[in-house]
């Protein structure tokens, strides 16, 4: 109980009331950086938590306390806690897209995924990763694929690279230049994410991709532009491809029936703000 009242969520509550008291966000970068990412965690956290279930199975209630240790501010958060962070925003998206999201009892001798979701009667594994720099990405999506396919189901890997493209400072960086932040992020994104998707094309090292249908890349922005410096802005940007190959291309079908729903889920999430790239 300690671990869950002392944690970065009631400390980006506790910003929030002085913001309120106040009538105002920060006056310097420094205090505007944290704010924004106090308005982030606690609008990411209340959107998560409306789709918990009232009885929280005890595995999900310690992984989401993992999710919420640490600092407020982004520097010095433990790896852990931004990784299970990951996988529970993803599950609110499949979950706003119309699916239940299951999440599979970890078993010792077999890989196991971080969610199942069935669409037309098929079950998809999902593997949520979120490597730490674009160099890593790429081992990421190597285990991630190896975890698939050792599982046994046809599978999505997600690959959350808001840490690898999106540094805490970059909240403030751009302030003076309006659409700068979108002019840096967006190109850097398209290049991974089509390195990446060429890699699963073209890996014949092993099988490891053979089970693989999709692919999803994204990365969550939240900062401030001026003039209006009322409120902080997030995007959301979204690289996703479907591999009509994969599974012999059996599971065309239901591979873009959930590409639609990971993209409904993610507009509902940030409220129409998905760009497709």
């Amino acid at each position: 109980m300690g671990r869950v009242l002392r944690n970065r969520f009631t400390a980006a509550l506790e910003r929030l009331n002085q913001i309120a008291d106040r009538g105002s966000y920060g006056q310097t970068p420094a205090d505007l950086q944290v704010d924004v990412h106090a308005v982030a965690l606690a609008t990411d956290f209340f959107q998560i938590a409306g789709i918990l279930p009232t009885e929280i199975p005890k595995q999900i209630g310690l992984d989401l306390t993992k999710a919420l240790e640490g600092k407020l501010e982004l520097t010095g958060r433990p790896r852990v806690a931004e990784e299970f962070f990951s996988q529970f925003w993803f599950g609110l998206v499949l979950a706003r897209g119309g699916v239940a999201p299951n999440v599979p009892k970890a078993q010792r001798d077999r890989a196991t995924p971080d969610y199942l979701v069935s669409v037309d009667t098929m079950e998809c594994a999902f593997e949520v990763k979120r490597p730490e720099s674009v160099h890593s990405a790429t081992g990421a999506m190597d285990r991630a694929a190896s975890q698939i396919r050792d599982y046994g189901k046809p599978g999505f890997i997600v690959l959350d690279l808001t840490d690898a493209l999106f540094s805490p400072d970059m909240s403030v960086a751009f302030m003076d230049e309006p659409g700068r932040l979108l002019d840096v992020v967006k190109p850097r994104l398209d290049d991974c994410a089509t390195r990446l998707e060429g890699r699963v094309r073209n890996y014949t090292l092993s099988n490891k991709y053979s089970r693989v249908l999709g692919l999803v890349v994204l990365v969550r922005l939240h900062f401030w532009e001026k003039p209006d410096l009322s409120q902080p802005k997030g995007q959301y940007l979204l690289y996703m491809i479907t591999f009509r190959e994969a599974w012999t291309g059996l599971v065309v079908d239901q591979s873009e029936k959930l590409k639609r729903i990971i993209f409904a889920g993610a507009a509902e999430v940030a409220g129409g703000a998905v760009h497709k790239l």
